[in-house]
C-alpha cells in the first residue's frame, strides 16, 4: 500500500484509522502460491484510550494493598470491612489473628513513646522546681485531684511512666463488665455497677472491684459474727432456763421433803399424844404434878 511505518501510526493516532492490507501478509505461504489469501477480520475495533491501563493501575494498586495488609498483618475484618456472608466467629479469629501479628509493631511503638514520656518527665521536674512552688496537683483518669510536695530533692527522685497495652485492656474491661450480672447477684449495687460500666479504665475498674470484694468479705464477717453472738445468747438463755428449771426442780424436792417432814412430825406428836392419853393425871414421882405438865415444861 506504499505507507511507512511512521504515516500509519500517523493515521492511527490522529485520525484514528488503522490501514490493514491482507495481501502483504498473504502471499508466498506453502501450498499456496499466487492463491487470493484469507481476509483479515481480526481487528474490528482497537480502543487507544488509557482506560484500559488505568484499570490496570487500580487493580495492581488493590493488589499491592492487600499484599501490604497480609505482610503487615491488618486484614480487612480488621478495618471494619466485612461481608455480609461472614460468620462473627470466622470475624473474631481474622481479627485475633490480626493482633497477634501486630503485637510486636505495637509494642516497640509502646516503648518509644515511653522513653519520649520519660524524657518529658524528667524535663517538667526540673521545671517545676524552677518555679519556685511547693505544691503540684494533677487530675486521675476518674476524676479525683491529688498533690505532690516540690522539695529540694525533686528533681532527683525517680520517677517513671507505665504504658499499657490499649488492646488487651479493653479486652480485659469487656471481660470484666461481662461479670457485674454475678457481682449484682452478689451484692454489688447499682451505682458500683453503673461506675464500671462507664469506666474504661482497667486499673480504675479492677480496684472497685477489689473494694467490692473487701466490703463484701467485711459483710459475710459482721453476718458470721452477728450469727455467732444470737447463737451465744440463745445458749445463754437455754444454760438460765435449765438452771432455773433445775432450781425448780430442788425447790420442788425440798418442798416434798419438808412436806414429809411435815407429816412424820405430825404423825410422831400424834402418837406420842395417843401414847400418853389417859395418863393426864399420872404422876410417877409422886411430887404433886401430873406428869404431862412437866414433860410439857
Amino acid at each position: 500500500m506504499g505507507i511507512t511505518v511512521d504515516k500509519w501510526m500517523h493515521y492511527l493516532s490522529s485520525v484514528g484509522v488503522n490501514f490493514i492490507n491482507p495481501f502483504d501478509q498473504g502471499w508466498n505461504i506453502p501450498g499456496r502460491e499466487g492463491g487470493k489469501p484469507s481476509q483479515f477480520n481480526q481487528i474490528t475495533a482497537l480502543d487507544l484510550t488509557m482506560s484500559n491501563v488505568i484499570a490496570e493501575y487500580i487493580q495492581l494498586m488493590d493488589k499491592i494493598e492487600q499484599l501490604a495488609g497480609t505482610i503487615s498483618g491488618i486484614t480487612e475484618q480488621r478495618q471494619g470491612a466485612i461481608s455480609s456472608t461472614e460468620l462473627v466467629g470466622n470475624v473474631e479469629r481474622s481479627v485475633t489473628q490480626s493482633s497477634h501479628i501486630t503485637e510486636p509493631l505495637f509494642w516497640v511503638h509502646a516503648q518509644v513513646k515511653r522513653h519520649v514520656l520519660n524524657m518529658l518527665l524528667n524535663t517538667a521536674k526540673g521545671a517545676w522546681q524552677e518555679t519556685g512552688k511547693d505544691k503540684l496537683q494533677y487530675i486521675f483518669d476518674n476524676g479525683e485531684r491529688a498533690f505532690i510536695d516540690i522539695t529540694n530533692k525533686f528533681y532527683y527522685e525517680d520517677m517513671d511512666v507505665f504504658v499499657s497495652d490499649t488492646s488487651k485492656d479493653l479486652e480485659n474491661i469487656q471481660k470484666l463488665q461481662q461479670l457485674i450480672q454475678p457481682a449484682m447477684q452478689n451484692g454489688a449495687s447499682l451505682l458500683e455497677a453503673a461506675e464500671i460500666l462507664t469506666n474504661d479504665n482497667f486499673n480504675i475498674i479492677k480496684q472497685k472491684l477489689k473494694d467490692m470484694q473487701t466490703r463484701q468479705e467485711q459483710q459475710a464477717q459482721q453476718q458470721q459474727q452477728a450469727q455467732a453472738e444470737q447463737e451465744q445468747k440463745i445458749q445463754e438463755m437455754q444454760n438460765q432456763a435449765k438452771e432455773q428449771e433445775l432450781m425448780l426442780q430442788e425447790a420442788q424436792m425440798d418442798l416434798t421433803r419438808y412436806q414429809i417432814d411435815q407429816d412424820n412430825a405430825t404423825k410422831i406428836a400424834v402418837a406420842e399424844i395417843s401414847a400418853y392419853r389417859g395418863t393426864e393425871d399420872k404422876d410417877a414421882n409422886m411430887n404433886g404434878i401430873p406428869d404431862m405438865m412437866e414433860i410439857g415444861k
